[in-house]
């Protein structure tokens, strides 16, 4: 993890832990996301298909059930113990240009709610990128 938060410059106190989880901003989130875009996509290596592979079709990822589109996404949550927490990240491979969506919130397991706001993002994309 030092070495990709390097690749995304990342510094240390941007994503801290004291638990099993690191806590992140949303901001870190996409930066992360940013840097993996480039490592599948642009500055590939021998293994970035089969690693691109992995993030096809995520169990719970919002932001691949509420696209019609092929997604490359992370999903993770945190029920109950005081977190309650329903997040996603990834890359969203658009016809009209592939881009980096991450939604970090509270709504743990309303996946309903959580697609249309991803659909809703991705509406915003497609008016911004005819």
């Amino acid at each position: 993890m030092k070495k990709m938060m390097g690749y995304c410059g990342i510094s240390e106190k941007e994503m801290t832990s004291t638990r099993n989880y690191p806590y992140m901003s949303s901001r870190t989130l996409a930066k992360l996301w940013v840097g993996t875009y480039w490592s599948y996509y642009r500055e590939t290596n021998s293994r970035s298909a089969w690693a691109r592979g992995l993030y096809a079709h995520p169990l719970n990822s919002f932001i691949d059930r509420g696209l019609s589109t092929p997604t490359r996404s992370k999903p993770g949550w945190y029920p109950g113990g005081g977190y309650n927490v329903q997040n996603d990240g990834g890359v969203v491979l658009s016809s009209n240009g592939h881009y980096v969506v991450t939604v970090m919130s509270s709504a743990c397991g309303q996946y309903g709610k959580l697609a249309n706001l991803v659909r809703a993002i991705d509406g915003v994309h497609a008016d911004m990128v005819p």
